[in-house]
Formats: structure tokens, sequence, C-alpha cells
């Protein structure tokens, strides 16, 4: 066989190799066009939707969710566009496709992230709004319920996300007229951002006047007594706030200076019997 014989199979062999790597490049380079692309056109809609141009924020997020559709069916900018869309679609009052929207975000990011993840709290907490104005107060309370223990295992109490939640499970029970966990709700979110911000701050004072806006402090009835337990005396008390929701006997919960006042049915319990109880509930 001659030289020239021999080469034929290698060039052939070269050609194909570099048409394989040729297309590879080619795809990987259209790739990165379409996440550029979605990149620019999610950009641009959360733009529009920051100044209030709901109608260019709409197209851009839609062009952005059929770029993401093109990159694979758990990428994390499809779960991103969902988002963001449902999220629009709650602005404008179409609540009913932004909880369907919210869904699918809420199972796509479970499955790229995990159950667990900040990722999914952030749509629950946005899921939670389609909910609430659509009278769907169980889903509401149930999607803010799981945020806030996620945000917890995350960040722990002292964190403006945990607060956020508290104060919007709060509005649902105000919504549903449920004053005494509404306050119990609100109280929360104050102590958290007066905890990490101080008094002087915007959201300590938006939950504040949201307080006082829809709730008054119950009056003491003949049948009650009130339990003073001084901050020191519970360590943590955002987390004996919770504690003594959680507990169910009381009839509402004031913060005064550095104390807790909670209102209880008389002979219920005792101040020691109370603070034993918010003991053995926060171990749970």
């Amino acid at each position: 066989m001659s030289r020239r014989q021999l080469s034929l199979p290698i060039l052939t062999l070269l050609s194909a190799f570099a048409c394989c790597a040729f297309d590879t490049h080619a795809a990987v380079s259209n790739d990165r066009d379409k996440a550029s692309s979605w990149e620019f056109l999610n950009a641009a809609g959360e733009k529009a939707f920051a100044r209030g141009d709901l109608v260019e924020a709409r197209e851009l997020f839609s062009e952005a969710l059929d770029a993401s559709r093109s990159l694979g069916g758990q990428d994390p900018k499809l779960a991103r566009s969902l988002h963001n869309l449902a999220f629009l679609n709650h602005k404008e009052g179409n609540n009913a496709r932004a909880e369907m929207l919210f869904e699918k975000a809420i199972i796509l990011k479970e499955a790229i992230y995990g159950a667990g993840h900040g990722e999914v709290a952030w749509s629950l907490v946005s899921a939670a709004g389609a909910y609430r104005d659509q009278g769907k107060f169980t889903e509401a309370e149930a999607a803010l319920k799981r945020a806030m223990q996620i945000y917890r295992r995350i960040h722990g109490y002292l964190h403006p996300s945990v607060a956020g939640a508290s104060y919007d499970l709060g509005i649902v029970y105000v919504k549903q007229k449920d004053y005494i966990r509404a306050k119990k709700a609100l109280l929360k979110s104050l102590l958290i951002w007066k905890d990490i911000y101080g008094a002087g701050h915007e959201e300590f004072k938006r939950a504040l006047s949201a307080y006082r806006h829809y709730l008054k402090q119950e009056p003491k009835l003949s049948g009650d007594e009130e339990i003073t337990i001084s901050f020191a005396e519970v360590n943590n008390h955002f987390d004996a706030v919770e504690a003594i929701a959680g507990l169910r006997i009381s009839r509402a919960i004031a913060i005064h200076g550095d104390t807790i006042n909670v209102l209880v049915p008389r002979g219920v319990v005792t101040k020691k019997e109370l603070l034993k109880a918010i003991a053995e509930y926060k171990k749970r």
C-alpha cells in the first residue's frame, strides 16, 4: 500500500474530528448566546417592572421565559422567569395565573435546588400573596409557615426574611379577622426588625403601623390576669412570643419596654409554669 493510500483514512478521520469539534463549539456558542439573550431580557424586564412599566415588563419577561425554555427543562433561568412572570401577574391582579406560575416555579426550584432552599422559600412567600388575594387563606398560611421554617433553618430567627414572612402571615390572619394570631405574628416581626435594625428603621415602622392600624389591644376582662415576663427571663424574646402563641393559653400579648405582658384566663397558669412551658416549647 502506498504512502498516499495510507494517508487517506487519516485525513478522513481528522476531517471528521474537525467537524465534530466545530459542531460542539457551535453548540456551546449557541447555548451561550441563548443564555446571554435571557440575561439581557430578564434584566430589562426587571428594570421596566421597577419603574412601573408593566406592559413592557410583561413583554420582556415573556420573551425571557421563551429564551429560558430553550436552555433545558431544569435550568435555573427557567425557574427565575416563571417566578418573575408570576410576580408580574400578581401585581396586575391576575392572581389565578400568578398562582399557577408560582406553583410551577416552586416545583422546578425544588427539583433544581432541593425543597429546603432559600429560592423555594422566596417563591412560597410570593405565592402566598396570590393565595391571600383570592381568599385562599389556608394555602397562604401553609406557604408562609413553610417558608419561615426554611428561612429559620438557613438564617436562624434574627433575619429579615423571617420577619417578612411573619409580617405577611399576620396580614393573612387579619384578613380572616383572626386578630389574636395576627397580633402574635405581627409582634414577632416587630421584635425581629427592632433587634436587627432598631426602632427607627423603615421596616420596623411599617410593621408597627400595620400593627396599630389593624389591631387594638384587647381589653382586660374580669376573668383575665396579666403575667409580666422580662426579656431576660426568656432569653430570646422573639422566640418566646412564638412559644406563647404555640401554647394557646394567652388571649393577648403586648410588648412594653423590656417586658412581654401576657393576658391569660385567671387560674390557668402561674408565671413559673408559663416560663417552664415556654422553655419546653422552645426545645421542640
